[in-house]
C-alpha cells in the first residue's frame, strides 16, 4: 500500500525582476500591514484525475491589496510538473489594478502521466517587481491518498522605507539621495521604489528609482519632493518622504595672475539679488598669495560680482570659496605666476673685451621697484656686472655690462622676489669679427661687404647673420657662410641703396 501526504502550503508573495519607470505608478501614504498582492485561494488542490483526463477549472482571484497602482505583467506555471497543468482563461495578465481592484484566472490540471503532480501559478507585477504564488498539488491515478497538513506561514514584519535627511543643492548639480537607513526587522533584503515630484515645468528624473542611493540633477530652481519605498518580498512599507530644495547657484571663475598684480574675481549670480541685496561671503585660507575682502555686496536686481583679489611676492594657488544665504555656494582656483625676465646680451665676448646687455621684465616693475641679482658660475671666463641691479616701478629693464676674462663659456643667472630665475650662456673667445666701412652709395648701387674673422672659423664652419639698422636706406643680405678652417665667406654678402 502506498501512502501519499499531501502538503499545501499558504499563498506567498515575493518579489523579483526590476522596477518601472518613475512615471508609470502612483504613490500615497497608506498601510504596510498586508502583503501587497492577496490570492483567493491561497492554494489549489485537485481531486485525483486518469491520465489524459482534464479537470473542471478551478478560478483563482488576484487582489491589489496595497495602495499602489499595479501593473499585471506575466502570469504563468512554474514548478517541477508545470506541464501537467494549464491556464484555462486569464483576465490578469497586461492589466492594470488599482488599489483594491481584482483580477481572475482559471488553471485546470491535465495529467499525461500518473503520479504526484506539483506546481506553482505565479503572477509578477510592477512597481517593486511584485510576485504572488499560488501552490498547486494534483494526482493521477493514485489509488491510496491520505494525510494533509497546512504548512505555517513564517512570521513576517514591514520594512520601514528611510528616505534620508532634507537637504539643499544647487541648481543643475548632480545631487544624490541615501535610502541606504530602510531597514526590515526580519533581515530579509529589501529593493527600493523611488518617486520624484519636481516644481512645475520641471523635467528632471531619477537615474534609477530602483537603487537604494539614486541621484537626480534639477533643472529649475524649486522644491523636489523624493519618496521612497521598499519591500521585503512580502511587505510594502509606507512611503517615506524628504525634499530637496534646489537653490540657484554662485558660479566663480579660475583666475590666474602675475604676482605683484590687482585683478577681479568674476562672482555670477543664477538669480538676480533681491530685495535689500545680497551679501557674499569669501573664504580665502590662510596662507594664500592673494588678499581678498572677507565680504562683497550686490546690489538688488543685479546678477555679477566682482572680488578684487591682490597678489604679492608669494606664488602658488589657493581654493577661495563663495557663499550667499539662499545660494548655493562655488568654489575659485586662483593661481599665482611668477613674473618673467630674461637676459638680452649678445652670446660671445671677446677675452679682455665687455659688452653692454639688459636685463628685461616681462612686465613693469611693480610700485617701489626691484632688485635684481646678477651672478656668473664662472667670473674667471665671463663676469656680469653690477651685482645687484635696481629696476624702478614702472621700468621694464636695466643695463648691465659682459666681461670677457678667459676663453670658454658661462652661465649667467639673474633672481629678484617675486619673479621666475632666469639664466644665458656667454662664452669667452679671442675670435673677433671684422666688418669693412660701407662707402657712400647711390641710389641703386651695391657693394661686396668685406668680412672676416680674426681666427679660422671651427669645423662645421660659421653662419653670420646680417642685419640692417633700416632697411629702406641701405640693405643686406641676411647671412654669410665661413666654411671651417676659413677666414672669410667665399662670397662676400652685398649690400645695397
Amino acid at each position: 500500500m502506498i501512502r501519499i501526504f499531501r502538503v499545501a502550503v499558504l499563498g506567498l508573495l515575493v518579489l523579483t525582476g526590476s522596477l518601472m519607470s518613475a512615471s508609470s505608478y502612483g504613490i500615497s501614504r497608506g498601510s504596510a500591514n498586508s502583503p501587497a498582492i492577496s490570492s483567493s485561494p491561497e492554494s489549489i488542490e485537485f481531486a485525483d484525475l486518469p491520465v489524459g483526463m482534464s479537470s473542471p477549472p478551478s478560478m483563482v482571484e488576484f487582489t491589489n491589496t496595497s495602495d499602489l497602482l499595479l501593473s499585471i505583467t506575466t502570469v504563468s506555471i512554474v514548478g517541477p510538473d508545470a506541464d501537467h497543468f494549464r491556464i484555462d482563461s486569464d483576465d490578469c495578465a497586461g492589466a492594470t489594478l488599482a488599489p483594491g481592484n481584482a483580477c481572475l484566472l482559471a488553471v485546470v490540471f491535465e495529467p499525461t502521466t500518473p503520479g504526484v503532480r506539483r506546481a506553482r501559478l505565479q503572477l509578477d507585477a510592477a512597481p517593486l517587481g511584485l510576485r504572488a504564488v499560488v501552490p498547486m498539488l494534483a494526482t493521477s491515478d493514485v489509488t491510496f491518498f491520505d494525510g494533509f497538513e497546512r504548512a505555517e506561514p513564517m512570521p513576517n514584519s514591514a520594512p520601514t522605507a528611510d528616505a534620508g535627511e532634507n537637504a539643499d543643492t544647487g541648481n543643475e548639480t548632480p545631487t544624490g539621495l541615501n535610502g541606504s537607513g530602510s531597514f526590515d526587522p526580519d533581515g530579509q533584503p529589501l529593493t527600493y521604489l523611488w518617486q520624484l515630484q519636481g516644481p512645475a515645468g520641471s523635467s528632471a528624473i531619477l537615474d534609477d528609482v530602483a537603487l537604494a542611493s539614486p541621484s537626480f540633477t534639477p533643472d529649475l530652481v524649486g522644491d523636489y519632493q523624493t519618496t521612497l519605498r521598499v519591500s521585503d518580498r512580502s511587505f510594502v512599507s509606507a512611503p517615506d518622504t524628504v525634499t530637496v530644495r534646489a537653490l540657484p547657484r554662485l558660479t566663480v571663475g579660475n583666475l590666474v595672475l602675475p604676482t605683484f598684480s590687482v585683478d577681479d574675481l568674476a562672482v555670477a549670480l543664477e538669480a538676480a539679488a533681491g530685495p535689500g541685496g545680497v551679501e557674499i561671503s569669501i573664504a580665502n585660507p590662510v596662507p594664500s598669495p592673494v588678499s581678498a575682502p572677507p565680504a562683497i555686496s550686490v546690489a538688488q536686481g543685479e546678477n555679477s560680482a566682482a572680488v578684487p583679489l591682490t597678489s604679492g611676492a608669494m606664488a602658488g594657488s589657493v581654493t577661495i570659496g563663495a557663499s550667499a544665504p539662499d545660494y548655493w555656494p562655488d568654489q575659485s582656483l586662483v593661481t599665482v605666476q611668477q613674473r618673467g625676465m630674461s637676459f638680452e646680451v649678445d652670446p660671445l665676448v671677446r677675452i679682455g673685451g665687455s659688452n653692454p646687455g639688459n636685463i628685461v621684465l616681462e612686465l613693469p616693475a611693480p610700485a617701489g621697484g626691484i632688485s635684481v641679482e646678477l651672478a656668473s658660475d664662472l667670473p674667471g671666463l665671463v663676469d656680469i656686472g653690477p651685482a645687484s641691479v635696481p629696476i624702478a616701478g614702472g621700468e621694464t629693464s636695466a643695463p648691465i655690462t659682459i666681461s670677457g676674462a678667459g676663453a670658454g663659456p658661462a652661465t649667467l643667472s639673474a633672481r629678484a622676489t617675486g619673479y621666475a630665475d632666469t639664466q644665458t650662456t656667454v662664452a669667452g673667445t679671442a675670435t673677433s669679427l671684422d666688418l669693412q666701412s660701407i662707402p657712400s652709395l647711390v641710389l641703386g648701387d651695391e657693394f661686396a661687404l668685406a668680412v672676416s674673422l680674426s681666427e679660422p672659423a671651427p669645423a662645421g664652419g660659421v653662419v653670420l647673420a646680417l642685419e640692417s639698422s633700416d632697411p629702406s636706406v641701405l640693405a643686406v643680405d641676411a647671412s654669410a657662410f665661413i666654411a671651417a678652417g676659413g677666414s672669410a665667406p667665399d662670397s662676400a654678402p652685398l649690400t645695397s641703396a
